[in-house]
């Protein structure tokens, strides 16, 4: 069991996030927080991305391409799919 405390502005934005109907209650909003972030560090570390990541800064200088943020986002959403689920 947890318990701990939050400052006024922190409590009032859960409130308000119970209020809207997105919660039932504070705990609910709290474990879907710890949920949401366990979830995104098991994703962030896979080893199919860390395996991409390895051959990626294993290429020479000139395999490089110039590439924005969007696409390259749009890219590893498409490959590792299965973490935005």
């Amino acid at each position: 069991m947890l318990s701990f405390e939050v400052d006024e502005e922190m409590s009032g934005f859960v409130a308000e996030q119970v209020a809207e109907g997105s919660y039932a209650n504070a705990g609910d909003y709290l474990r879907d927080l710890i949920r949401n972030d366990r979830d995104a560090l098991a994703c962030e570390m896979s080893p199919e991305r860390l395996a991409y990541l390895r051959e990626a800064f294993a290429q020479p200088p000139g395999a490089y391409v110039e590439a924005n943020a969007e696409t390259f986002l749009s890219e590893m959403r498409q490959r590792y799919r299965t973490c935005e689920e």
